[in-house]
């Protein structure tokens, strides 16, 4: 399925940072990790029968912390999951990290959670911003866990009226548009925010959504 991101998120590569190592957060565990670093495939930082905190009556393992609180697969380089099985031999939520997935019927998209340093430092571009097809090692092999909103009604226009995949596609696209084609960002939020009132009073006796939505937008994007 065709993934696609903004375009200064599709350079993005783990740096090795660790910012995401150093959390609260409890890190479930597959039951594949777990038995590799029993049969000693891949060697923790600490000692494998601290590698994992057990989940109990059933729960799944979560990844053990050192006493500074860091993942115990960890050094200052590198994690040593990642080093001895690449992605696949990642618990699925650092494998994810720091990527946000949203799949609907238009097809999959991925932006980036900037809490990673290294996604936070693209942001930082003055290169032109379009959308673009995220390739590996930034877009994911299956399987791929995200919000899946394929079986979801699209947005209201108003209450008591839904817009259709294809307006609802195309006012996205002049969001994004009017967004990145002005470099005041206080004047394109008010196009936009006029502009989508616009788009509020359509209906479908007007002719298709996608339509009104393309002379809403006309003014701001010739």
């Amino acid at each position: 399925m065709r993934t696609r991101c903004l375009s200064f998120h599709a350079t993005y590569r783990c740096r090795h940072r660790g910012e995401c190592c150093r959390t609260e957060w409890d890190i479930e565990v597959e039951p594949h990790v777990v038995e590799a670093v029993q049969a000693r495939r891949v060697i923790p930082v600490f000692s494998t029968h601290l590698a994992f905190a057990d989940g109990g009556a059933g729960g799944a393992a979560t990844v053990a912390r050192t006493a500074a609180g860091e993942c115990g697969f960890h050094n200052q380089h590198r994690c040593s999951l990642q080093a001895a099985g690449s992605e696949a031999m990642l618990p699925s939520a650092c494998r994810h990290f720091p990527r946000v997935f949203l799949r609907d019927t238009r097809g999959t998209f991925l932006t980036l959670s900037h809490f990673c340093p290294t996604a936070a430092s693209l942001l930082f571009t003055e290169s032109p911003v379009s959308v673009v097809d995220a390739m590996p090692p930034l877009a994911l092999a299956e399987p791929v866990d995200g919000l899946d909103a394929r079986d979801a009604l699209p947005p209201l226009v108003r209450p008591g009226l839904l817009a259709d995949v294809e307006g609802y596609a195309a006012w996205e696209d002049a969001v994004i548009r009017t967004l990145l084609g002005t470099g005041e960002t206080e004047t394109a939020l008010a196009t936009i925010d006029h502009a989508t009132e616009v788009v509020r009073r359509w209906t479908p006796a007007h002719g298709p959504m996608l339509k009104a939505v393309d002379r809403a937008f006309a003014p701001a994007l010739v």
